[in-house]
């Protein structure tokens, strides 16, 4: 009677850890679904230029693209802003698009102080928090995303990013 118990007892803990083992499988392949469903469906950016128009930014079938999500009063976000610019070489290929959440004459103070217009590949824009989506919508500043051509994902980076990782990705999106 012992060791029919004891076999009892066995073959639950055996039921137990495989139903564990199956749930967690589950809960992984949820989430990883969850998480390309956004990276999949989910690249497209409104935003509002300078002159207050609409403009959106759409992934999908586009070419490499640095997004950078940014404020002013935030001194990450600003010394990620001086570094694209005291490195610019390294990215005269790759459109930058700036993008805050900050009043329109703000953006504008900041299109002028870094002069912009002379930089053809980089455009600054105010996010249009109304009709964005996540994972963009709630991007802390700073943040940066890394398109490569026809919309993968590459990169998506919340927090500080040193210049020479991002370098590294584009150098390694540029070699295959």
């Amino acid at each position: 009677m012992a060791k029919t118990n004891t076999k009892r007892i066995f073959i639950l803990f055996g039921l137990i850890i495989i139903i564990v083992l199956i749930l967690i499988s589950v809960i992984e392949i949820a989430g990883k679904l969850k998480q390309k469903s956004i990276e999949s469906e989910n690249r497209i950016i409104y935003l509002i230029n300078l002159d207050s128009q609409g403009f959106v930014l759409d992934f999908n079938n586009s070419e490499l693209i640095i997004v950078l999500f940014f404020n002013s009063d935030c001194d990450l976000c600003v010394n990620e802003l001086n570094e694209i610019f005291s490195e610019y070489e390294s990215f005269n290929e790759t459109q930058i698009y700036l993008i805050s959440r900050q009043d329109i004459h703000e953006i504008e103070q900041i299109n002028l102080e870094y002069q912009l217009e002379k930089y053809p590949n980089i455009e600054i824009f105010k996010l249009d928090s109304q009709l964005t989506k996540e994972p963009f919508l709630s991007a802390p500043n700073p943040s940066i995303f890394l398109f490569a051509e026809g919309g993968e994902l590459l990169l998506s980076n919340y927090g500080y990013l040193p210049m020479w990782k991002l370098k590294r990705y584009l150098s390694d999106d540029l070699e295959n």
